[in-house]
């Protein structure tokens, strides 16, 4: 098709003398313009390969932080189980040592006795992160 344009114009500006000069200027800019899309096909078929590797090494470290996340979410909820157990015997006193704490103050205003929603807000946020 590029050809048959080109001809054309040749052929129009041989009978024309303004069209003669620019001839050489306007099959440089229409040549260019046919190659651009051959081009970018064989420029994209080269580096395909290149594109698969880096998807298929993001794909691998995609499911390497996966298992990651996915264990450090298991110490997390082992972690939380493992508090849990170790304040469930303790909790019925803590909440009457809490709402003793008044009374105490009293006698001593230094004396802070943990709330246990004090200690269970320290385990606040690690499932997020």
């Amino acid at each position: 098709m590029v050809f048959v344009i080109l001809l054309t114009f040749g052929v129009v500006a041989i009978h024309s003398s303004g069209l003669t000069l620019s001839f050489p200027f306007v099959a440089c800019v229409i040549i260019v313009g046919a190659s651009f899309v051959p081009t970018r096909d064989r420029f994209l078929k080269a580096v395909d390969p290149a594109f698969e590797m880096i998807d298929g090494t993001k794909g691998k470290v995609d499911d390497k932080v996966k298992g990651c996340e996915d264990m450090a979410k298991g110490y997390v909820n082992d972690a939380e189980g493992a508090f849990n157990d170790a304040i469930s015997p303790m909790k019925s006193k803590l909440d009457l040592a809490t709402k003793a704490e008044a009374m105490l103050k009293r006698i001593d205003p230094s004396i802070d006795i943990p709330d246990l929603s004090d200690i269970e807000r320290g385990f606040d946020g690690f499932e997020d992160q």
